[in-house]
């Protein structure tokens, strides 16, 4: 479910299905890129970006975001336990996350 700034925002757009982007194809990835130029003028953009690193939405562009693009920055930022031990025995140091745009 998502907050109300979504549904004011991207369901009032011209094209509410510009961001769902399906597939791979040459057609998707510009439909991708024409969402995240969108979103990039959006002034919820910080609020949708830090939504969407927190949900477990598999498809479509959110906070500027593809999928795949929210897959990797998570990869990249996951914060550790800190107190689980590593190898050494050492703490592990908590990273905190980067939010970049698009």
């Amino acid at each position: 479910m998502t907050s109300g700034w979504s549904q004011a925002v991207c369901a009032t757009h011209p094209k509410p299905d510009l961001w769902w982007p399906i597939g791979a194809s040459d057609e998707a990835q510009t439909q991708a890129t024409e969402a995240k130029a969108e979103c990039r003028a959006c002034p919820v953009l910080d609020a949708c970006r830090e939504w969407a690193l927190t949900q477990p939405e598999g498809y479509g562009v959110w906070g500027g975001m593809t999928a795949v693009e929210r897959a990797a920055h998570l990869k990249r930022t996951v914060r550790p336990d800190p107190d689980f031990p590593t190898s050494k025995g050492q703490r592990a140091e908590r990273q905190a996350p980067r939010l970049a745009v698009a």
